[in-house]
């Protein structure tokens, strides 16, 4: 998924950055273009940038504008292809070669950034754009999400089954770090103890953020000797942005329980205030277990970006759900606040209620930490 703060600052220097008007090409849709992009509909600037680069090609003005837009758009390899492209036409323009630079560093390629700074600074030591270049990169190197995470939480349910009572416990332990400029890994074990027995699951994901806010996900799971927990799933799912602030979202998951397997269905859309700091998911919840037996529900979930960077997160949900091999429809609520300490250490404390029809009430409490490390 794109990062909104990430894509508005890109707004904010492109906005800064030479006009269209010095294109050397006299076409008023430079002008249109500039005006689209200043609010905020990249689609419509690239189109009309397009247009010219097609009626007149090897122009690296235009080229240095259609990479702009691109990049305003949040598609930064497009973008890098195109301003290379440019700088091969026009070596001496240093404007062409700090867009370049300000795309590289967006798509995460810092080391690449760094070397388009050193040749400007030979080439041009008085660049007045090259100190807002330094700054800008190393805000980049110094971005808690391009450092390696490890958390920890611990969940103490308390259960009611019938007339009976029990304590129950869940353990996760995760650690997720980046391995290319938009691509992450993460690796996590969760251990979870119902009064005296114990599954343990084993998870691996991939993510992957795409172009123009778009982001795809690959998952999957095995637990060892399982007792409640699935044999093993697959899951893979994303997102992309329909609207400035609508993004739609998916997931397909199939697990299996040694004696039956469940296939699950999840779309929905994530709806985004114009700020970026509030937003509402709403999805649907289908479910087919073995025989076409098919069940639906639905969850909605709201976070809230406030004082600090705090995050507030509230929600509910009804749907069908699968353990040790047998399905029953489930009532939950949830609230959780996450406060980060330190631009590293993140702490969250969170409460849920869960009741699983015909089956158990459980309210849980956890508390998770988060650290980033590295330079």
């Amino acid at each position: 998924m794109s990062n909104p703060k990430k894509s508005w600052l890109a707004v904010l220097c492109l906005i800064s950055a030479p006009a269209a008007v010095e294109a050397q090409i006299n076409d008023p849709r430079f002008d249109q273009a500039t005006i689209a992009r200043n609010a905020g509909d990249f689609g419509r600037a690239i189109q009309l940038i397009e247009e010219i680069d097609a009626q007149h090609p090897n122009d690296p003005t235009t080229l240095r504008l259609l990479g702009n837009a691109y990049a305003a758009g949040g598609d930064y390899i497009l973008a890098i292809e195109t301003l290379k492209r440019a700088r091969l036409l026009a070596p001496q323009d240093q404007d062409i070669a700090l867009a370049l630079g300000r795309a590289m560093i967006w798509s995460g390629r810092l080391d690449e950034a760094q070397a388009i700074a050193s040749q400007i600074a030979l080439a041009q030591p008085d660049n007045i754009e090259l100190p807002d270049l330094r700054r800008l990169m190393n805000r980049a190197r110094q971005n808690p999400a391009n450092r390696p995470r490890i958390a920890l939480s611990h969940t103490l349910s308390w259960v009611k089954i019938g007339n009976s009572k029990a304590d129950w416990t869940e353990t996760v332990v995760s650690i997720d770090a980046p391995v290319a400029a938009r691509t992450r890994v993460v690796g996590e074990i969760d251990v979870e103890n119902r009064a005296g027995t114990a599954d343990t699951r084993f998870v691996g994901q991939i993510d992957r953020r795409l172009a123009r806010g778009a982001a795809i996900y690959l998952a999957g799971s095995f637990t060892t000797n399982p007792d409640f927990r699935e044999d093993w799933s697959l899951r893979a799912g994303g997102e992309v942005q329909l609207f400035a602030n609508v993004a739609f979202i998916g997931a397909l998951r199939h697990a299996d329980y040694g004696s039956s397997n469940v296939t699950v269905f999840e779309p929905g859309v994530r709806i985004q205030s114009a700020n970026g700091r509030a937003s509402i998911t709403v999805k649907s919840i289908n479910f087919w277990a073995e025989g076409n037996d098919y069940r639906n529900g639905w969850s909605a979930r709201t976070d809230l970006d406030f004082w600090q960077a705090w995050l507030l997160s509230a929600g509910a949900a009804t749907y069908p759900d699968a353990e040790a091999g047998q399905t029953r429809r489930v009532r939950s609520f949830f609230g959780a606040l996450t406060a980060p300490l330190t631009n590293k250490l993140n702490v969250r404390l969170g409460a849920d209620y869960e009741k699983r029809i015909g089956s158990y009430h459980r309210t849980g409490v956890t508390l998770g930490i988060a650290w980033r490390f590295g330079p």
